[in-house]
C-alpha cells in the first residue's frame, strides 16, 4: 500500500510466493504453527496485483466455513494470448485477466475507481472486454462499489457461478453474516 500514489498501492515484484513460503515452512521442522500455516497457504493464490483483487479472490474462493463462496481458485492475472484469426480483433498480442477460470473460459475483472476513471481507461476496458468476448471468453465485471456491498457482490458471485456452471446454494443467515464479516461490510 502506498498513499503517495494515485492508486493507493505500488506495483512491484512479489515479496514471496506460495512456493517460496511453502519451502520456508519445510525448512522449519518442529516449528509451532506449521500445520496452520500450511492450511492457510492452501487458501492463497499467486499473482494478484491489487489489494482489492486479492480481497475479491478470497471472498470468492475461501470455503463457506470461512465466509467465502467456495469457488475453485482461478489464475490471477492470467495471460490470454491473442493468436491466429483473433489477431484481426486487436493490435494487442495478449491481455491479462484479473482472475480466470481457464477451463470454463470465464474472466472476472475487478474495476477499481482510479485505474478505470478516465474516458480513455473506460474505452480501453470496453475494447478489451469486447475482444475477450469475441474470443469466446465470458467476462464478469465487478466495480469497487459492488465489491464493497455484500448484496451487489453476491449478485456478481451468482453471475460467475452461472458462467462457470457452478451452482451456489442459497445461504442461510449465518453464512450471510460470515460473508459480510469477511468482506468487511
Amino acid at each position: 500500500l502506498n498513499d503517495a500514489v494515485r492508486r493507493g498501492f505500488s506495483l512491484h515484484e512479489p515479496l514471496t510466493s506460495i512456493a517460496t513460503t511453502s519451502a520456508f515452512i519445510d525448512d522449519c521442522p518442529g516449528a509451532l504453527g506449521r500445520g496452520r500455516a500450511r492450511a492457510a497457504l492452501a487458501l492463497m493464490s499467486d499473482e494478484s496485483v491489487s489489494p482489492r483483487e486479492t480481497q475479491c479472490n478470497l471472498a470468492l474462493t475461501l470455503p463457506e466455513v470461512h465466509g467465502g463462496y467456495g469457488f475453485a481458485k482461478p489464475e490471477c492475472n492470467a495471460r490470454v494470448d491473442v493468436e491466429g484469426e483473433d489477431r484481426r480483433l486487436t493490435e494487442r498480442a495478449f491481455f491479462l485477466a484479473d482472475m480466470m477460470w481457464r477451463d470454463a473460459e470465464v474472466v472476472f475483472e475487478y474495476d477499481g475507481g482510479i485505474d478505470h476513471s478516465t474516458k480513455a481507461d473506460s474505452d480501453a476496458d470496453k475494447n478489451r472486454r469486447g475482444v475477450l468476448a469475441a474470443m469466446g471468453k465470458k467476462v464478469i465485471v465487478c466495480t469497487g462499489e459492488e465489491a464493497g456491498d455484500y448484496w451487489r457482490f453476491d449478485r456478481k458471485a451468482e453471475q460467475l457461478a452461472r458462467a462457470i456452471g457452478f451452482r451456489l446454494p442459497l445461504p442461510d443467515d449465518d453464512e450471510i453474516a460470515l460473508r459480510m464479516k469477511l468482506q468487511g461490510v
